[in-house]
């Protein structure tokens, strides 16, 4: 009787061991599972905020594309405006020059009408020159036979006085 008794006893103290036990792994299955749901409340709180910081990133991220989109899009028009203006001035240059050239080929004629009709105008003076000359010459000497044939005849005729 005595030893079932300490069975008896030995099986109470084991049992409520075991129920002691059993309530600590219960208390901290609890205090675990607190901790699982705190953990799992800042990783979804992480989750989140990184979605958040991820949606604004790739918001702004459009709209620099986009700025950046407009900005070349204002870039690439000035340049073809700029390109199309230096094509016109380019051909308003084209153009003077090529009235320039005209320009100094009528001067070119006009100088060579001008020095042919100078060489001719110097050709007639020379020649007009030439005659003037000889007439002058013919004169002089028509003078010097005048002016012989007098002095001649009053020679003759102080010698008869």
């Amino acid at each position: 009787a005595t030893a079932l008794l300490q069975v008896q006893q030995a099986e109470a103290s084991a049992a409520s061991s075991l129920a002691v036990s059993i309530n600590l792994a219960n208390s901290a299955a609890v205090v675990a599972e607190a901790s699982l749901s705190v953990v799992q409340t800042g990783l979804s709180t992480l989750l989140a905020s990184t979605n958040a910081a991820l949606s604004a990133a790739a918001s702004a991220a459009n709209v620099g594309e986009a700025s950046l989109a407009a900005s070349t899009s204002g870039v690439l028009a000035q340049l073809v405006s700029e390109a199309s203006r230096a094509v016109g001035i380019e051909s308003t240059l084209s153009t003077q020059v090529s009235t320039l050239f005209a320009t100094d080929v009528q001067l070119a004629q006009m100088d060579a009408v001008m020095s042919a009709a100078a060489v001719t105008e110097h050709s007639r003076a020379l020649s007009s020159e030439g005659s003037l000359s000889v007439v002058l010459s013919q004169q002089r000497a028509a003078k010097l036979a005048t002016s012989s044939s007098l002095a001649s005849s009053i020679s003759s005729l102080q010698s008869t006085s």
